[in-house]
């Protein structure tokens, strides 16, 4: 493959030197021009061969645009003459010109990873700037979760000095145009995060913010059968989610939705081989299935009812207390309590259970005075 930047080279150099390229002597402006079109001619009119596919020699070509331009970026910032200046500009401009007709003109084999030209980005900001800073400040207004507002910003704000290549615009524009039906949704948050997920942003953050998330859902589970089911819920959802995409985000980094499923299949492991051992100890003998209380179904409902409403038991929630009561406690009259039968206890008292209870409290009470 030939290098076709020779011209443009001979300008370059004659830069470095710091010697002014004079208009009177050299008709840059109509050189410039005609190397331009010798190149599209040269690229427009590319036989593949053998040795060489006509993806390879457009990847080569971009490559040599885009590293001439990164010098000529290098050099205006070393160079005192203005004149020199704007002849650097210009041949910038011109690499942007090529680039952008290897863009227009040869989509198949064009790399997404070159750094977009100003035309492009320009493009970018006038078509999607206004839907970009307007969702921005959605996110900050409507509560999302800190650390996913994080991951979406960083996406949408680049650093001064870091370039956003074409594929990084593309992706922005896909983000963008699915995120339009979703910003009335009531909880945004999971629906932002699966997004994500469906078009391979395949970001560290991104995957320990949703195993975070897993993580406290799984916390909060009153039982091992509700984390199983969670789990299981989730593991289908990630599994049924159609990918938007073709290729990763971050090329080096795995494939997210495959990692969110070892974690979760890991977790499902976990809890299985946790849910064994303490079988194993229930049988055996070493370890209660629940813990067992001196009291009735009624008087134990009663007791609990008092903690709630004295703020002794901060879960304002009856079902969810009532559920966590029921899969752990067990009372002299019953070894499994039904949610009905803790549930009527809770709400009506009758005055035997009250005062049987109260006698409990009583003999606590005094026990505590006895002790301070």
């Amino acid at each position: 493959m030939n290098y076709e930047l020779d011209y443009f080279e001979q300008l370059l150099s004659t830069i470095t030197l710091n010697t002014e390229i004079k208009a009177e002597e050299v008709d840059m402006e109509s050189e410039m021009t005609g190397e331009l079109r010798r190149i599209r001619q040269r690229l427009d009119t590319f036989v593949p061969g053998q040795d060489t596919t006509l993806k390879a020699y457009i990847h080569y070509n971009l490559c040599c645009f885009e590293r001439f331009k990164a010098k000529t970026n290098i050099l205006k910032g070393h160079l005192p003459t203005p004149t020199n200046k704007e002849t650097l500009g210009k041949l910038g401009l011109a690499m942007d010109e090529l680039i952008d007709h290897v863009y227009f003109y040869f989509p198949n084999e064009f790399n997404p990873q070159t750094i977009a030209t100003e035309a492009h980005i320009q493009n970018y900001r006038d078509q999607y700037g206004t839907k970009e800073t307007e969702f921005l400040e959605w996110l900050e207004a409507n509560n999302i979760d800190p650390q996913l507002t994080l991951i979406m910003q960083k996406i949408f704000l680049n650093e001064p000095t870091q370039r956003s290549t074409f594929f990084e615009i593309a992706f922005r524009q896909t983000l963008l145009n699915q995120l339009q039906p979703l910003l009335n949704a009531a909880d945004l948050g999971p629906l932002i995060a699966m997004l994500l997920i469906s078009l391979k942003y395949n970001d560290q953050e991104l995957y320990a913010y949703l195993l975070e998330n897993l993580h406290q859902r799984q916390l909060k589970a009153i039982s091992s059968a509700e984390q199983f089911r969670d789990l299981i819920l989730f593991k289908k959802a990630i599994t049924q989610l159609m990918e938007l995409q073709e290729k990763e985000y971050f090329s080096h980094n795995p494939n997210i939705k495959t990692m969110l499923l070892r974690a979760i299949d890991a977790e499902i492991s976990f809890l299985k081989e946790v849910d064994f051992l303490n079988s194993e100890l229930v049988h055996s003998g070493i370890l209660d299935s629940t813990y067992k209380v001196g009291l009735s179904v009624r008087q134990l409902a009663f007791l609990i009812f008092l903690n709630v409403e004295c703020g002794v038991i901060t879960e304002r929630k009856a079902k969810t207390v009532h559920q966590y009561i029921i899969a752990h406690v067990s009372t002299k009259e019953a070894e499994h309590i039904s949610e009905k039968s803790f549930s009527n206890g809770y709400y009506v008292h009758h005055p035997e259970d009250i005062r049987k209870v109260s006698e409990f409290l009583a003999k606590m009470l005094a026990m505590a005075q006895k002790l301070y």
